[in-house]
Order: structure tokens, then sequence, then C-alpha cells
């Protein structure tokens, strides 16, 4: 409820809408996403029910006790992520091809923030493998549905220029990630700090994706 007055607070101010137009694209837009949360809904019941299974918590307690020592943990979160994003990529594609892109890039900001919050919290390296591998996923359906919603909205005639753009604010990201994490580590003694500063700034980028809207004239 917070983030629904927040964010019609924030349309209300920076955008022409009139208020009950507003209103009007809060109620689609709700009806929309309930589809969504079924279906996440339906993903954690029956994720649920088979992790409880008697097999699978077999095969997890051999795969807690498979890393041996602070290289092994490693090597299992870095091949958990690469997996992630292999697995995800085509189901990535067809999805960017049947949803819009103001659902699926805040649904993957949302998938990644959780398993931000995952990854700090993991108490065995198995549980932030799996925290590695549900980021790789949200990444993967970030980018590639911003990758395919820059060239349907405006074309070939600027996309290099854009791509450039938006790649470099990718690499600035990826290089200050590991800094803000440092400091976190030596001004705190842990990562709580550099966690909630990620998790926030991951809301105003899915507020933002939920407003993605073809401009005039988009494609040429």
């Amino acid at each position: 409820l917070l983030l629904t007055l927040v964010a019609f607070a924030a349309a209300l101010a920076l955008t022409e809408a009139a208020p009950g137009a507003l209103v009007l694209a809060w109620a689609s837009g709700l009806w929309g996403f309930l589809a969504f949360a079924m279906q996440m809904v339906l993903i954690l019941v029956t994720g649920h029910a088979i992790a409880s299974a008697p097999p699978v918590m077999r095969g997890v307690r051999r795969l807690v006790a498979l890393p041996r020592t602070g290289a092994g943990a490693a090597a299992l979160v870095v091949s958990a992520f690469t997996l992630g994003m292999a697995v995800a990529a085509v189901p990535a594609g067809r999805l960017t091809d049947r949803a819009r892109p103001s659902r699926v890039i805040p649904a993957g900001v949302g998938v990644m923030a959780a398993s931000i919050f995952g990854l700090w919290w993991a108490p065995v390296p198995i549980a932030a493998a799996a925290a590695m591998a549900i980021y790789a996923v949200g990444q993967t359906l970030v980018a590639t549905s911003a990758t395919a919603t820059l060239a349907r909205y405006f074309g070939r005639t600027h996309h290099g220029a854009i791509r450039s753009f938006a790649i470099r604010i990718g690499v600035i990201g990826t290089g200050l990630g590991p800094l803000v994490t440092g400091l976190s580590a030596d001004r705190t003694g842990g990562y709580l700090a550099s966690t909630l500063a990620f998790l926030a700034m991951c809301l105003p980028v899915a507020l933002a994706g939920t407003t993605l809207r073809p401009p005039e004239g988009a494609g040429g």
C-alpha cells in the first residue's frame, strides 16, 4: 500500500496525468499483475512440494556436503550463476516476446532483489549458490527484455548510441558493486549495509519499469 501511494504521488507530480487516469491505470495494472502473481504462487507451492520430497531432500543434503573449502564454495556459487543464466536465456526470450516490458523488467528486478537478500542470509554455500542462480534468472529477464525494448521502441537509427550508453551504465554499476560491498565489510564488519543499499536501488528501478511505454513514432 505504501509503495502504491508513493508511485501515485510521483506520477501525479512528475507527469501530466489526471488523478482519475492514474486510478484507472492502477486498476488495469493490478488485474494485469494478478495473473503473474498467481503464477509466482504456483511456482512457490510446487517448488516447496518438490523440495519437501524425501528423494530431493537427500539430494540437497549431498549437495550441501560438497564444498569442503572456500575455493570449492566460490566455484559452486559461480557455476550456479552461470548455469542460471544459461537455463533462463530461452524462457526469458520467449517471455520478452509475449509480455510487455513494463511487466517483465519490474518482475526481473524483483527477482534480483529477493536473491540479493537471500545471498546475504545464506547460511551455507549451497544456499548462496541457489541465491546466485535466482539472481541470474532475474538479471537475464531484465537484460533480455531491456535489449529488445530498446530496439523496438527506438528502432535502428540511434540504437548503437543508446546501447552504448546503457552498457556503460551497466559497467559502472558492476565496478561500483564490489566497492560498496567492501566498504560495508570494512566499516560495519558485515554485508547488511550493502545489502540494504542494493535493495534500495532496486525499488526505483522497478517502479520506473512499470511506467515503460513506447514513445510516439517508436520503431523509426
